[in-house]
């Protein structure tokens, strides 16, 4: 029996780090190893379509061993410091993990060794890179192609309401700029072309949808029948209710509360609903109805 591998690919600012929580932390379902974010499909992309080296450099910087994250910021499980890392892993594997040429064949041993130092208290191995959402579809059909050999692979996505999505994404990225530039970068990103690049790859039926808000809400049977477990206890989420500036300082969240620093102004808001539109618009068309909670 292949091993599963949940690959979580978005879309950051929606709750992927609560939500990591809630899934290795506190059910146990699935651990990522060294972090929750290794950027490496997205990386190997990147090297494929010619990009400097000195852009590949940057990247790996961010998201290697070099960026540990400690246990102030993360609980010690998901550190470097956790039993299923510490000890298991010699300088040199990971050295060789972090080296380029960045390779497929590098990610697939990475997480078949990975898998074999948790499989007695792990359901799988994962992998929750929001950069690797933004591969293209002809890479993930490759992808595709080469990780089902190995694995059981599950596509899991987590979408928030796409405005408020954004407006915290902005503040976390632009905070240099005048309030008015925040939004005008990210307003052609659309949830069902991100769906369907995936769904095409990999298969809809091994491709799961996950609304922040409603899972926070306590709709949480349709995550547990798409990874085959109960999900018993859900790890709090700083984005929901969402307060904004005024979200509270929840310990190993401090991505979600360091990234909203001010209240969305009407105008914004207003701006944004229209600029946006295509985004809700192509969602009510695919399923019916938006969720309850966006729009508000």
């Amino acid at each position: 029996m292949k091993p599963t591998l949940f690959l979580n690919v978005g879309t950051g600012w929606s709750g992927t780090t609560p939500l990591y929580y809630t899934l290795g932390w506190y059910n146990k379902y699935c651990h990522a190893g060294h972090r929750k974010e290794k950027g490496y499909l997205w990386l190997l992309q990147l090297q494929e379509k010619n990009n400097t080296f000195e852009r590949i450099k940057f990247y790996k910087k961010f998201f290697g061993p070099s960026r540990q994250s400690t246990t102030t910021r993360k609980p010690k499980i998901f550190t470097h410091e956790s039993p299923y890392v510490a000890g298991k892993w010699t300088e040199e594997e990971i050295e060789y993990f972090w080296s380029p040429p960045f390779e497929l064949r590098k990610y697939v041993q990475y997480y078949l060794k990975h898998w074999d130092n948790i499989k007695d208290e792990y359901k799988a191995v994962a992998d929750f890179s929001n950069p690797n959402g933004y591969c293209e579809a002809e890479y993930l059909k490759t992808l595709a192609f080469h990780l089902q050999s190995y694995f059981d692979v599950k596509i899991h996505m987590i979408f928030r309401d796409p405005i408020r999505r954004l407006w915290s994404c902005r503040q976390a990225q632009k905070r240099d700029k005048p309030v008015e530039h925040f939004m005008k970068s990210g307003m052609d990103f659309d949830y069902m072309d991100f769906y369907h690049k995936w769904a095409d790859a990999f298969g809809s039926e091994n491709t799961h949808i996950t609304i922040m808000e409603d899972f926070w809400a306590g709709e949480t049977a349709a995550l547990s029948d798409f990874i085959g477990m109960e999900i018993k206890d859900v790890h709090v989420n700083a984005y929901v209710p969402d307060l904004g500036p005024c979200a509270p300082h929840i310990q190993y969240l401090n991505d979600q509360w360091e990234s909203d620093v001010m209240h969305m102004p009407d105008h914004v808001k207003d701006w944004a609903k229209v600029m946006m539109e295509p985004c809700y618009s192509n969602w009510k068309q695919y399923f019916g109805k938006l969720p309850d909670s966006w729009g508000k």
